[in-house]
């Protein structure tokens, strides 16, 4: 399928939460949209049969560079161009840091970090093409730092200086590419926290607050359209004011 007229998103780790309304406000905005999953296959089958032949669900291993090279053959093969990459996928591993295994701090970041170098480096010919942008979902844990989660948040910090260098590389060839920090979201992850836990957090946001999935996906449709061609190497938290 190849269609010069539709733009063609490809969105890392799209089928739950942030990522299945990224996908969905993708499309509601015209997207032809590609977005990739692990091991939750149930749910990317419900996303593909939502939106029809709009979407292409591929299963992918993040942490596996040449899994991430395969989507995105796929990808151009299937949709002809590629106009956005939102790189959301991410994992968690929390602990407390003397407890903390060297596979906690590798999978976390070969997941959360490398993946991001990995999907823009095999991405950026076709960005080129199109003059594209770029959306890195990272954290506000990457921002402030959140105790037991020493590998997340330095994976997440990382992701900020990894874009603002690669924004800078690229800006003059018309490819943009910004930071999209999310703070605490009502997902699945969160649900599953204890009530104390979860008092706790919202105690320390000034909206008294977690923010929905809708909030952050709007924000990553806005980054990545022309209304934000002139923005670029930029973070932008989206947290509450946790981070103010």
């Amino acid at each position: 399928m190849s269609n010069e007229k539709v733009k063609c998103a490809f969105v890392s780790g799209g089928s739950r939460g942030i990522g299945r309304e990224i996908v969905t406000k993708l499309v509601a905005a015209g997207y032809c949209v590609t977005f990739t999953y692990k091991t939750s296959v149930s749910e990317a089958r419900e996303v593909h049969e939502l939106h029809g032949d709009a979407i292409l669900p591929i299963q992918c291993d993040v942490a596996d560079r040449d899994s991430i090279g395969n989507a995105i053959d796929q990808h151009i093969q299937h949709f002809g161009r590629l106009d956005l990459l939102i790189n959301n996928a991410g994992i968690n591993r929390d602990c407390a840091f003397k407890k903390m295994s060297w596979e906690d701090w590798t999978v976390v970041v070969d997941t959360n970090l490398s993946s991001v170098f990995n999907h823009c480096q095999r991405a950026m010919e076709y960005l080129l093409e199109s003059e594209g942008s770029i959306v890195n979902i990272a954290s506000v844990s990457g921002v402030i730092g959140v105790p037991g989660q020493v590998n997340y948040a330095a994976s997440k910090s990382g992701i900020t200086g990894l874009t603002r260098a690669l924004a800078k590389e690229y800006a003059s060839r018309g490819v943009n590419i910004n930071v999209l920090a999310p703070g605490f979201i009502k997902t699945d992850m969160t649900d599953k926290m204890p009530e104390i836990t979860r008092e706790r957090i919202i105690e320390t946001i000034p909206m008294d607050r977690f923010g929905s999935v809708s909030e952050i996906a709007n924000i990553a449709v806005f980054l990545g359209s022309k209304s934000c061609k002139y923005m670029t190497g930029q973070v932008i938290p989206v947290d509450g004011g946790l981070s103010t």
